[in-house]
């Protein structure tokens, strides 16, 4: 803060588990005052997030009785190609 010279870090740890498909996060927060730490706060979750391929998401929305489900590869409007680990998933709430 520019007020009164206080500044503010994060550090951010992650692990991912490929059999479990879970990622396990640490993130720190600290206040910085003369260089010095002065307070930290740690939050952990476990699992935080859990990954999924395309087939997997598709039957959670369907499941979820979500229609029109379309896959795009990463944050584009470009089908989503087989191989794409990163994809966008937009659909439409049948109940709607």
């Amino acid at each position: 803060r520019e007020k009164d010279g206080v500044k503010f870090r994060r550090v951010i740890k992650s692990r991912y588990d490929p059999n479990s498909r879970y990622e396990h996060t640490e993130d720190i927060y600290q206040r910085i005052v003369d260089e010095k730490v002065t307070a930290e706060e740690s939050f952990r979750r476990s699992p935080a997030t859990v990954s999924y391929d395309q087939t997997q998401v598709k039957a959670l929305f369907e499941r979820a009785r979500f229609g029109d489900i379309r896959l795009y590869s990463q944050f584009t409007f470009e089908p989503a190609k087989h191989d794409d680990n990163v994809f966008t998933v937009l659909a439409q709430n049948s109940e709607s």
